[in-house]
């Protein structure tokens, strides 16, 4: 028995010297503090400054990006408010005219201080005319925007755009102040204040349609008309001041004024010796800024059109189809004259005095061959309508 408990005991002792012997620390191991302290070293992580980096510089980076905007749209709304980073300031910033009142319209558009706002100080207003004082004027304003009116008698003395066809205009020029603060103004375009007319003409256009006229066939009893009908004419005036480099041009003149025009007949021109007559007149053109208005009378439907580029056209009773404007019919002016030199002696007469006086002109004229186009015995081509 002992000798097989002492065999036991020596085969239990081999095997915990052989776990024994498993254990035992590597010379690596016992370098790095034992399995111990290789754990708490595994378990403990320090980040590196780099690892940080990667973290913190796109959030800073778009942060400042973020707040630039920020500052650059805080900047922009003071700026549409009409705050401003400097001092207290304004300008005119936009220039009408009002045709219905006849008045010249301002805006001044005032820029203040971050803190600061409007001063309650009295705005002097003038205007000059040529290097000239000839307004003056007050006002209070009360906000950031502000609309002035000022009649355009009170202040017009004449046409700004140079007669001579150059560049030496004489401008009216808008003078603010208020305190300390003062801006000046020229009004432009130079066209917006001429307002007085000088010269006048016009042109007389044929309106005509092929076949006989009615009522002339050889079914009613007649001749016919040679397969042209001349139904009437377009009466065009032409209004404004003289062109100086287009010489056969006129500039246009927005104004207020009136227009009285006659139909005025001759056999002949005026240059072969010939005599006018009056032998239609128009009912009164009244013109505001841009645009004619009449009432009706023989011949012409009350109507109006707008005056473009110094051009307007007149009334009648009738349509043309393909300019869509109205014609005078034949029988208002020449069924009772027959051919020969028809022109427009025109009247002008402004509704102010201080825009002008009142002038006659008359169109160069047109004559008319419209019975000779008619004739059925005649043969050949049609004449044109021609100078006279």
């Amino acid at each position: 028995m002992a000798g097989l408990l002492d065999k036991a005991s020596e085969k239990s002792t081999e095997t915990n010297s052989e776990d024994n012997a498993m254990q035992e620390p590597t010379p690596d191991e016992q370098s790095k503090g034992g399995l111990l302290a290789q754990a708490s070293s595994a378990e403990v992580a320090t980040p590196s400054p780099s690892d940080g980096d990667e973290l913190t510089s796109p959030m800073l980076k778009w942060g400042g990006i973020a707040v630039g905007g920020l500052l650059i749209l805080f900047i922009f709304y003071q700026v549409v408010m009409g705050f401003n980073l400097g001092g207290y300031s304004f300008t005119f910033t936009d220039v009408a005219i009002d045709e219905e009142d006849n008045n010249l319209r301002l805006k001044l558009s005032v820029g203040t201080p971050l803190f600061g706002g409007v001063s309650d100080d009295p705005l002097s207003l003038s205007i000059s005319y040529n290097g000239s004082e000839v307004w003056s004027g007050e006002e209070t304003i009360g906000s950031k925007t502000n609309w002035f009116e000022i009649p355009l008698k009170d202040f017009y003395q004449g046409n700004v755009r140079d007669g001579s066809g150059f560049t030496n205009h004489d401008f009216y020029v808008v003078t603010a102040t208020q305190g300390s603060t003062t801006t000046d103004f020229t009004i432009t375009p130079e066209q917006l204040l001429d307002r007085t007319l000088s010269d006048a003409g016009g042109s007389i256009r044929t309106i005509s349609e092929n076949g006989d006229c009615p009522g002339t066939s050889t079914a009613d009893g007649g001749e016919g008309t040679n397969g042209k009908c001349h139904l009437g004419a377009q009466f065009m005036l032409n209004v404004g001041r003289p062109d100086p480099i287009n010489t056969d041009l006129l500039w246009h003149v927005d104004g207020d004024y009136s227009v009285s025009v006659n139909v005025e007949y001759s056999e002949t021109s005026e240059a072969d010796g010939g005599t006018f007559s009056t032998v239609f007149t128009f009912p009164l053109i009244d013109v505001d800024g841009s645009k004619s208005s009449w009432n009706g009378g023989t011949g012409v439907e009350s109507g109006g059109s707008v005056v473009e580029s110094s051009w307007m056209y007149m009334g009648g009773g009738q349509t043309d189809i393909f300019s869509k404007m109205p014609y005078l019919e034949r029988q208002h002016f020449f069924d009772s004259n027959g051919d020969g030199c028809y022109r427009m002696s025109v009247t002008i007469s402004h509704d102010d005095a201080v825009f002008g006086g009142t002038f006659v002109d008359t169109s160069s004229g047109a004559f008319l061959h419209w019975e000779e186009n008619e004739d059925p015995n005649r043969s050949g081509d049609n004449q044109v309508d021609g100078e006279c």
